[in-house]
């Protein structure tokens, strides 16, 4: 079985901004920047200008800001939980990728700062 998170890419969008993609298994992707969270059916949706394959999109409380180290905001992904660089961590379900302030918010579920829906992954 691969874990959940099986692989990080790092992406530069049309506007120019950078911003990670999450692959997690399944198919789905979350995409990581600085101004937000999103989630799409695919890779290949990233980039569709269209918006297709878009699952949802969340963006960052004001106050909010994410870091980046070597190309990356991830510090390292164990299961579903994802340790930002700066303290921030996402949590990943099979419904849900959720950004919070810090470990133990995660780990108690409370004061998300943003959520996009995965649909349902296929844990197999």
């Amino acid at each position: 079985m691969q874990p959940l998170i099986h692989q990080q890419t790092p992406i530069t969008l049309k506007n120019g901004e950078f911003a990670e993609m999450l692959h997690v298994q399944g198919g789905p992707v979350i995409l990581i920047s600085s101004l937000g969270l999103a989630s799409f059916k695919s890779a290949e949706a990233v980039e569709d200008p269209l918006g297709n394959g878009r699952l949802g999109y969340a963006e960052l409380p004001e106050n909010v800001g994410l870091e980046k180290h070597e190309d990356s905001f991830v510090a390292h992904c164990r299961s579903g939980f994802v340790q930002l660089h700066g303290g921030k961590a996402l949590l990943v379900t099979p419904f849900h990728a959720t950004l919070f302030n810090n470990n133990d918010d995660a780990l108690e579920g409370k004061n998300p700062l943003a959520q996009v829906p995965l649909n349902d992954i296929d844990l197999l």
